[in-house]
């Protein structure tokens, strides 16, 4: 009965996964190196497989639930990442940086080794009840009760943190979870344009 409540949950994983990397594809040049910060049950890492670029997964542990189907992931804090500057032409932060004590430095951890930084969240909502209850339905869908830090924000206040941090926000759209708003972001650094030639994490 695990073995199967298990493979449920997981092909659910994957429907949302699936849902993102749509988000994502239209982005994507073939050949990109792409760091996934936060690799989790491994569900992204296995969508991108379909997808013409290299990604490395990282993690604080190997969490994957299917270990045959992705690579394991490289261990370490997306606070401080084990990275040169510029290896990556991409970072990718899906519903992560809510997960962070310290999200604006994980953020700038993304802008440092990578050209561009893909983000998505699951933004604040203003109404306090409602802010409760995507808590509660985040640490429910996630399993993890003690020291969520629910580090989520209001899109105006990522937009203020992206500029702080030196990103600007090339495409960006919205959608419904119920009554709850998730948000993509697709992020570039000032001086790097859409249609620049990004190799090896450099801009030519």
């Amino acid at each position: 009965m695990r073995s199967v409540f298990k493979r449920f949950l997981y092909s659910a994983w994957l429907w949302d996964a699936d849902r993102k990397v749509n988000k994502l594809s239209p982005h994507l040049d073939p050949g990109w190196s792409c760091l996934e910060i936060g690799m989790g049950p491994g569900s992204l890492s296995e969508k991108l497989q379909a997808q013409p670029v290299r990604v490395t997964g990282l993690d604080l542990d190997d969490k994957r639930w299917f270990p045959q189907r992705v690579s394991a992931p490289v261990i370490g804090d997306g606070a401080r990442l084990p990275y040169h500057d510029q290896c990556f032409d991409l970072s990718l932060l899906f519903t992560v940086l809510h997960h962070c004590p310290d999200p604006l430095q994980v953020l700038a951890e993304a802008y440092r080794v990578s050209a561009y930084v893909a983000i998505i969240e699951d933004i604040l909502p203003q109404s306090p009840l409602l802010q409760r209850a995507l808590y509660a339905a985040d640490s429910l869908a996630n399993w993890q009760f003690k020291g969520h830090p629910h580090s989520n924000r209001n899109h105006e206040s990522w937009e203020a943190a992206f500029h702080a941090t030196g990103l600007r926000i090339l495409h960006t759209e919205a959608w419904w979870l119920g009554p709850f708003q998730q948000r993509f972001y697709f992020l570039g650094k000032y001086g790097v344009n859409p249609g620049d030639q990004v190799l090896n994490g450099g801009v030519f």
